[in-house]
């Protein structure tokens, strides 16, 4: 079993189609997050690694996508065949 880090790359408020870059020519950013006041993740990342490092206390673990189950392949149905059947009447 792999380990489960209560992280923002692990959260299901984290929104990274919202992404605000520094004011101050540095290659950082912030990505949204749906809970909080600010509406970013509480620390600047420069790599999405970054993600996995930092948390705060609104985490929500994602939901996981839940797959039916595969269903049974239906049995075949017997065919008859096309010789002919006797019955013990006939051998009288």
């Amino acid at each position: 079993m792999s380990a489960y880090y209560l992280a923002c790359s692990n959260c299901a408020h984290l929104d990274k189609s919202r992404k605000k870059q520094s004011d101050n020519n540095t290659s950082c950013y912030l990505y949204g997050c749906n809970k909080t006041k600010g509406g970013y993740v509480c620390g600047w990342c420069r790599t999405d690694k970054e993600l996995n490092l930092q948390g705060c206390s609104d985490f929500t673990p994602k939901t996981q996508k839940q797959t039916p189950p595969p269903q049974p392949k239906p049995t075949p149905k017997p065919t008859r065949s096309a010789s002919v059947q006797l019955s013990i009447f006939d051998f009288i």
